[in-house]
């Protein structure tokens, strides 16, 4: 049986382009079980994924998945971009024959947070490579969205992903980056020495790899290696108190200075308003007692008004209030069944970021 994996993020069907040619897009794929969807996994696609399910192992962990390159070709890399249904313990072998392998590797109770890996080793030359369970590291069966081949040159710089540890803090708090260099199959690699650009340049600088916002509004910033450039972090930046709305519905609203790119200063700076002026294209704004609620559609209006209802009685309950959950109760609303947004934190294991909920099986 299919089951929902319980892990918050979203898929989406895509193709991956790769600095290094990947080896096992014209190969043809086999399984000893999930065999008829075993060649998802080389159809460079990561919407799409061999499974071997978990009423498969009922008896042995020894289930495979096999690759037939077409013919004999050089590599020294496989990467793998795993499902959550990953395996802790495997190992890969190759052979020019079909019939005598040579493993190339191997992996003992290996427990991953990142889902892409890659395997190097060193260079051989082989038509057919095997992968072989030896356990699985959840009750669930095994699979991967992706299984790449690649003769991989000497591992370069090709870019830097950058995050930040938070998106919105006060002036003169300190926000932690974290710049991960990566090489040609997106893998993590020393990038050298950073340097860090803020836009614009009076909102705030970096040191030591932490931004402090000078004044309040918005700062774009970039990290630098080289002629290397990493994305886009952007930080908002509030002079006054930020107010909790769903624990502090009474609160007054400090004025928050000419930083602010919104009438709504509650919109602002509290993440779960954002989203409801965002999808319903309305403004909130809090003064003493009062929420008002504000728009040119009428019925977003009364749509924002009773989602902010539900979301409080969620809260007033002890439930934690996040964006993907203020995304569900409004898919609520919309098709008026508020009724059931009592039955999150029941058996909600974990909402998606498109704002599904994932139920325990």
């Amino acid at each position: 049986m299919r089951r929902n994996l319980l892990l918050t993020f979203a898929l989406a069907a895509s193709s991956v382009a790769f600095a290094q040619t990947n080896l096992a897009l014209t190969g043809k794929a086999t399984a000893t079980s999930g065999n008829d969807n075993a060649g998802l996994a080389i159809d460079n696609n990561e919407g799409t994924r061999w499974e071997a399910p978990a009423g498969d192992f009922a008896e042995s962990e020894d289930v495979s998945w096999s690759l037939d390159l077409g013919s004999v070709q050089t590599f020294n890399t496989i990467q793998i971009k795993w499902e959550g249904a990953y395996s802790k313990s495997f190992v890969i072998s190759v052979s020019e024959n079909g019939q005598d392998y040579t493993d190339v590797v191997t992996k003992t109770d290996e427990m991953l947070t990142d889902l892409l890996q890659n395997y190097s080793f060193d260079e051989v030359s082989a038509r057919y490579i095997k992968f072989r369970n030896v356990a699985r590291a959840t009750q669930w069966g095994v699979s991967f969205w992706e299984f790449r081949v690649f003769n991989m040159d000497a591992a370069t710089l090709t870019s830097i992903e950058l995050t930040s540890q938070a998106t919105v803090a006060k002036v003169g708090t300190g926000v932690m980056l974290t710049a991960t260099g990566k090489d040609q199959l997106g893998g993590a690699m020393y990038a050298g020495e950073m340097t860090f650009g803020v836009t614009p340049a009076e909102m705030g600088s970096v040191a030591d790899g932490v931004y402090t916002p000078a004044k309040a509004g918005e700062a774009t910033i970039v990290a630098k290696s080289g002629d290397i450039t990493s994305n886009e972090v952007k930080i908002t930046a509030y002079a006054g108190d930020k107010i909790d709305i769903f624990t502090n519905l009474t609160a007054m609203v400090t004025p928050l200075g000419e930083g602010t790119k919104t009438e709504s200063m509650v919109g602002a700076f509290d993440e779960n308003m954002k989203v409801l002026e965002k999808e319903l294209d309305v403004t909130v704004v809090n003064r003493e007692s009062e929420l008002k609620i504000s728009g040119a559609d009428p019925e977003n209006v009364e749509l924002a008004r009773r989602a902010i209802q539900s979301l409080s009685s969620l809260a007033a309950r002890g439930e934690s209030i996040g964006t993907q959950t203020v995304q569900y109760v409004l898919g609520l609303v919309r098709d008026g069944r508020e009724n059931q947004v009592t039955e999150i934190g029941k058996d909600v294991v974990c909402i998606t970021s498109k704002g599904k909920p994932i139920k325990a099986k």
